[in-house]
């Protein structure tokens, strides 16, 4: 992704790249993360949770997947979700490079979208047409 900021990213974007490598993260500090961690892609089958969608899999700081997550749910959830991943992760929770894991997740999305916007198709569908004014409104956006 870093590559592809330096070729194609605006000057916010490769100054973000440059920011987040200078951060001291470990290599001993990072686990495989779902990286899409939200309720639409947790099923409950009366006994336990199942996780699907793991197209955005990677190694990175564990607290990434609840970044994520706590994105999409209510605030007064986050401690009981804190909990339920800690005690089946086996990984403590720290938040410590909360900034950073903000900035990445920001850049990360910006990536995807301009990777989505990059192709396009003759007749597209009108519900593509909104996603990409969507996707060109929110790049609008100052990183």
């Amino acid at each position: 992704m870093m590559a592809w900021f330096e070729k194609y990213g605006d000057e916010h974007e490769r100054r973000l790249c440059k920011k987040l490598l200078s951060y001291p993260i470990r290599e001993e500090q990072l686990i495989l993360v779902h990286y899409d961690f939200q309720p639409d892609n947790l099923f409950y089958d009366g006994k336990h949770i199942h996780v699907i969608d793991f197209n955005d899999m990677m190694m990175h700081l564990p607290e990434l997947d609840l970044l994520c997550c706590f994105k999409d749910i209510d605030e007064a959830f986050h401690p009981m979700v804190l909990k339920g991943y800690e005690s089946s992760s086996k990984v403590k929770l720290t938040f410590e490079h909360k900034e950073f894991l903000n900035e990445f997740d920001l850049l990360f999305s910006r990536y995807r979208m301009k990777r989505a916007m990059s192709e396009s198709w003759i007749n597209e569908p009108s519900w593509m047409i909104a996603l990409r004014k969507k996707f060109e409104d929110k790049l609008k956006a100052p990183v």
